[in-house]
């Protein structure tokens, strides 16, 4: 999300939290068109994102759209026919991360971090905290609005809790924990994940290179 790698930061990750129902609905609809543009135009056609005007369908679709398609082929099979809430909100994290580059670091280098260290426990202000200093890799945050950071504060907080990686410990407090997946879906992030995939299910590193193996 700097400006090395072309991907800019917009406001979807402030805007929106998981979006799973929305993302499971996308899923579906794009398995039976097998064409994106086709699927937003059905999307929208139909409102089957649930929104009152049409503007915000719009915006809503859009970004179902972009996370949706830095998912693999098994991985949208598991949106649309998975009934497990766990499964399915855990695959949105993955796609959140991997569009937007922000959640990746802040996962990766904080929540991880601290996993790693044996420190289960997460407060608020530390995600504050983290945030702020990483203008030099994410210079957008030195950019954005007051109103839009803490917007991005709180779908943090949210992606996190409702995609498996903590839970509400006290009223500033959450507690850090291994996402709930069934081991299928684990079975498939082992067999087939990058060393980020297996990252974000809390896999120690010296477990990651024992999984990956020749494809580190």
């Amino acid at each position: 999300m700097n400006n090395t790698n072309n991907t800019k930061y917009s406001l979807g990750l402030s805007s929106f939290p998981l979006m799973r129902s929305e993302l499971i609905t996308t899923a579906r609809v794009y398995k039976q068109l097998g064409e994106w543009n086709l699927t937003k135009q059905r999307i929208l056609k139909e409102n089957l994102l649930q929104r009152k005007r049409e503007s915000t369908s719009k915006v809503a679709c859009n970004e179902t759209l972009k996370r949706l398609k830095k998912a693999e082929d098994w991985e949208l099979d598991f949106l649309q026919e998975s009934d497990d809430i766990a499964d399915t909100s855990f695959i949105c994290l993955q796609l959140i991360a991997r569009h937007y580059l922000l959640l990746r670091d802040i996962i990766l280098d904080l929540i991880c971090y601290k996993a790693d260290g044996m420190d289960y426990s997460l407060a608020e202000y530390e995600i504050i905290g983290w945030y702020n200093k990483l203008g030099d890799s994410h210079s957008e945050i030195e950019h954005m609005k007051p109103g839009s950071f803490k917007r991005l504060v709180i779908n943090t907080r949210l992606i996190l809790e409702d995609g498996g990686l903590m839970q509400k410990a006290s009223e500033d407090l959450y507690k850090i924990k291994a996402p709930q997946i069934s081991e299928s879906l684990k079975s498939f992030y082992l067999k087939n994940g990058s060393v980020t995939d297996l990252k974000l299910i809390l896999l120690s590193d010296s477990e990651i290179r024992k999984v990956l193996g020749d494809r580190v």
